[in-house]
């Protein structure tokens, strides 16, 4: 059941009575952003089960899949709270002979009022990676948890007001009305993790009234396989990619740009994975997710079937799905062609599509017609290959032969470029992205 909607006149009291908080300058005390910080690391730590409850409901998140990512938000809090001190030491400047005998430094402030729109694909880890870094930066903070992932919102509605400073920070629920109402209040920072299409029109209303913003977004990120590949353990690593939390990952490989020589080696690899880990029936795995709901489980049918309705591709494996129970299978789809449906947005599901490529340069030019990806994924043992990619390509990220161990990298950061985003998060980039410069000298 949905929380109960946060009205207007409630959401503009809140962000004033936040404001006035901020203005005590409370916030500013180190010791009161440890406080905050222990609060949090106490209740990951102690709270798994429940966790695993509201994702299994929302998500039918296996365990193991839980525990890990639980491991990794801990991680990101426990390495603010080791470095908070050093992080919010002033910084010494060079000096000039006018200023010799003057104290000069850089220091970090908070900004003041940080608004964190968190989506339903990771409904927890992706509200506490940038609180962590709002709250170790001294801010006062709202949350805007996913009304999509119901269960998870709830949790945070019951859980924030015990954990924190609640004249500091606060939950709004709702739905777009409500969020867009949010954002017309007076805000100091807009932290986005969603879609590129809502990703922009946040964008034009932050500038309207000049709020700094950070959008994580996502698009199309490629793997690229070529001819030297270990293709039975990159298609392991490919299919496990894949198919975390069914495939709703920004990071996820979208589509693959295989060497002409090893797409048929690479399909039939990846049907193999896919039952190793998932059986013959990944309807009834228990290590099988599903989608959010059955809006989204429609979407990615009709792209399946406006996809096997072109002529040159064929259905590898997979291809069945279930509008009711939220399910679509593992599925590749070989022959896919850079115009074809599977190609046009991000999948945000199970399904991969493989284009065969004759060269790397055709690979690259490939990747360069498109918007710049949040990662781009390098599949070979050849390292004039990895060269190549890394001087030819621009995107948030590049992984050789390996997939989202960026994310389990405390001060990474991390962020897209262009239309996969703006901003970097995590570690000391984030606790840097939710600060202002404070230029000194006395």
């Amino acid at each position: 059941m949905a929380s109960p909607t946060t009205v207007f006149p409630e959401i503009t009291s809140s962000v004033a009575a936040l404001r006035a908080s901020f203005a005590t300058n409370k916030t500013k005390a180190v010791s009161w952003r440890r406080k905050q910080l222990l609060s949090l690391y106490k209740f990951l730590s102690s709270n798994e089960n429940l966790i695993q409850q509201v994702l299994f409901k929302d998500l039918h998140r296996p365990p193991a899949e839980v525990s890990s990512e639980l491991v990794s938000t801990i991680n990101e809090v426990v390495y603010a709270l080791n470095n908070l001190s050093d992080w919010t030491k002033p910084v010494p400047c060079e000096k000039n002979p006018a200023t010799l005998l003057d104290v000069i430094e850089t220091r970090q402030e908070p900004l003041g009022v940080v608004l964190i729109i968190s989506p339903f694909n990771y409904p927890v880890n992706l509200l506490v990676a940038p609180l962590v870094s709002a709250l170790a930066a001294g801010n006062c903070v709202v949350l805007k948890p996913s009304e999509v992932a119901s269960h998870t919102e709830q949790m945070w509605v019951e859980w924030v007001p015990k954990l924190f400073d609640s004249s500091c920070v606060k939950v709004v629920t709702g739905g777009i009305q409500e969020t867009k109402w949010l954002l017309e209040q007076r805000l100091d920072k807009v932290f986005f993790t969603g879609s590129t299409t809502v990703g922009k029109s946040i964008a034009q209303t932050c500038a309207k009234n000049l709020v700094p913003l950070a959008l994580e977004l996502g698009g199309k990120c490629p793997v690229y396989v070529d001819e030297s590949a270990n293709i039975p353990v990159i298609a392991r690593r490919i299919a496990w990619a894949k198919c975390m939390n069914n495939g709703q990952i920004c990071l996820a490989p979208d589509y693959i740009l295989a060497h002409t020589s090893v797409a048929a080696k690479l399909s039939s690899s990846l049907r193999a994975s896919f039952k190793e880990f998932y059986s013959a029936n990944p309807r009834a795995s228990k290590e099988y997710g599903r989608l959010i709901n059955r809006n989204h489980t429609q979407r990615v049918a009709k792209l399946l079937a406006r996809q096997t309705a072109q002529a040159h591709s064929k259905v590898e494996c997979g291809g069945e799905y279930s509008v009711e129970e939220c399910f679509v299978a593992p599925t590749v789809i070989s022959g896919v062609k850079p115009t074809d449906p599977l190609m046009e947005e991000e999948i945000f599901g199970p399904v991969v599509g493989i284009v065969q490529v004759s060269s790397v340069d055709e690979a690259l030019n490939a990747i360069n017609a498109r918007e710049r990806p949040l990662s781009i994924y390098v599949c070979t043992e050849s390292k004039s290959v990895v060269d190549k990619f890394a001087s030819s390509t621009s995107s948030g990220s590049l992984l050789v032969n390996d997939f989202y161990f960026n994310m389990t990298l405390e001060d990474m950061p991390f962020g897209g470029i262009g239309y996969s985003g703006i901003g970097k998060c995590h570690g000391h980039a984030g606790f840097l992205g939710t600060s202002s410069d404070l230029f000194y000298i006395n």
